[in-house]
């Protein structure tokens, strides 16, 4: 990944560079979903076709109910003792009421006297909480003048609140539904999940993730993290590649989003991470899923200048699709910063990179029976992290591993394989003023918008093994 690992090495120049560009990148007054002389094309409806019709993705509906329910000041919100995870949803809620109904409700713990008007999150003392479900489940329910969720596990009570929010009953309504997810707090053999995303609010959520130009625009490729390619709704992550023109610079051609990144909020040594989505098989197109080397100083806080300090940074590629119809490509890269890797060893050339490819999953050879309709499809694609190895997933199965106990290039030092990484994803494009481009997108633009929805993203890690610094610091982002 040419491209990506040389931005890594960059990033104190480039990111002032991106802040830049993003002005101009979520000009709102400029935005335009085609060319002079072509035809309009909606980019909020996915542009695949299935059996001669247009596919609609319906993997985030669900049926609910809508009921009456009041809620007037003198309801509280009510969450366990303790449960910061409940305390979170409680204060979504509260905004919710506050704009819906006009109320500013108290939150409270369930240490607290009982009344007859209280919102209840979670495995509350009230009788009215539902205490047996299973950790996949999740309940919305009205219990006479109380309003309850529950589910089996933090993860899917929160899942509760953000889908009735989702749902936005109007004033004087409420939503109920009970549903089986496909949540699960284990993976693997002993790993149990430590940190993740759902995606089931209205927008992305600034205490999970960031944007950062990761991967680098051209005169005809624009970055940008406005909603047109960077959204949260249905249950998903939606990130868009779309064909774009911008009066004020025609050389502009498509846009495309940042990197979403976990690199200020989400940093870990050693585990598994999955996603389930739906990736773009489209030539032109470049959908990811990776992870970068981060650097925590010793008392656990991001260390920025770590550039300048270390001789290599590592990546580590779960999956790129060099806009091909079927196959997912993961490796592994080291990206030397002080010195010229291949005249230091003897080697003709120039260089400051060495990689090693792992075995590639290709859905045609393992004998998919619709090649057409895979753009269409979720799949699961993981990353095992041991101190011993490196390992990659597709639904669970895992097809390929690479050995980080002895160093793959000529260089020994294998160290920085053990320092915490963030992850990242992109949906880019190859375009014909790329420095890299197996297939450009030109000669595909049928194929956009180019869509890659994440339905969610879990990172699960085994008891008393490795390491995971969270930072919750929302940073903005104009225009968001």
């Amino acid at each position: 990944m040419r491209i990506k690992g040389f931005i890594s090495l960059m990033l104190a120049s480039f990111l002032a560079l991106s802040f830049c560009a993003c002005a101009k990148a979520d000009d709102t007054d400029v935005v335009s979903s085609s060319k002079p002389n072509e035809p309009e094309k909606e980019w909020r409806e996915p542009a695949v076709k299935e059996n001669n019709e247009r596919f609609i993705d319906t993997d985030g509906d669900f049926e609910y109910a809508t009921v009456d329910f009041d809620v007037s000041e003198d309801h509280v919100i009510i969450v366990p003792k303790n449960d910061k995870e409940a305390v979170k949803s409680a204060k979504t809620l509260k905004s919710f009421f506050a704009e819906k109904a006009k109320v500013d409700l108290q939150i409270k713990t369930d240490n607290t006297s009982a009344s007859s008007l209280e919102i209840l999150i979670g495995k509350t003392n009230r009788n009215e909480s539902n205490k047996d479900l299973k950790e996949n489940e999740l309940e919305v329910s009205v219990k006479g003048t109380k309003l309850v969720f529950s589910g089996g596990h933090p993860v899917t009570v929160n899942s509760s609140v953000d889908k009735f929010v989702r749902l936005a009953p109007e004033k004087g309504k409420a939503v109920t539904f009970k549903l089986s997810t496909d949540f699960a707090s284990t993976a693997l053999d002993g790993y149990k999940y430590v940190w993740g995303d759902e995606f089931e609010g209205n927008d992305i959520n600034l205490s999970k993730w960031d944007f950062d130009a990761r991967m680098s625009g051209t005169k005809s490729i624009e970055l940008s993290w406005g909603k047109e390619t960077t959204d949260v709704s249905d249950g998903r992550l939606k990130l868009r590649a779309i064909r774009y023109y911008n009066p004020h610079n025609p050389d502009v051609e498509f846009r495309v989003p940042y990197s979403t990144v976990t690199r200020y909020k989400m940093n870990y040594v050693y585990g598994y991470a999955e996603i389930r989505a739906r990736i773009p098989f489209t030539e032109g197109v470049w959908p990811s899923f990776w992870a970068l080397t981060s650097r925590i100083d010793q008392n656990g806080n991001f260390d920025n200048d770590y550039i300048n300090k270390w001789d290599y940074n590592i990546e580590i590629d779960v999956f790129e699709v060099f806009g091909t119809e079927s196959k997912v490509v993961p490796a592994v890269h080291k990206w030397y910063k002080s010195y010229n890797y291949n005249e230091m060893h003897g080697v003709e050339g120039t260089s400051n990179h060495t990689s090693v490819g792992f075995r590639y999953w290709d859905f045609a050879e393992r004998g998919h029976q619709d090649i057409s309709n895979l753009s269409n499809e979720y799949h699961t694609y993981g990353f095992e992290w041991t101190e011993n190895a490196l390992s990659m997933y597709v639904d669970g199965e895992k097809y390929t591993s690479l050995t980080i106990a002895e160093s793959f290039d000529k260089y020994d030092d294998m160290s920085h394989f053990h320092d915490p990484i963030f992850i990242l994803f992109n949906n880019h494009v190859f375009a014909n003023d790329s420095s890299y481009k197996p297939n450009v997108i030109n000669n595909n633009l049928t194929g956009l918008p180019a869509e890659y929805f994440i339905d969610w993203f879990r990172l699960y890690q085994k008891p008393g093994v490795g390491k995971l610094y969270i930072d919750e610091t929302v940073r903005s982002y104009e225009g968001r």
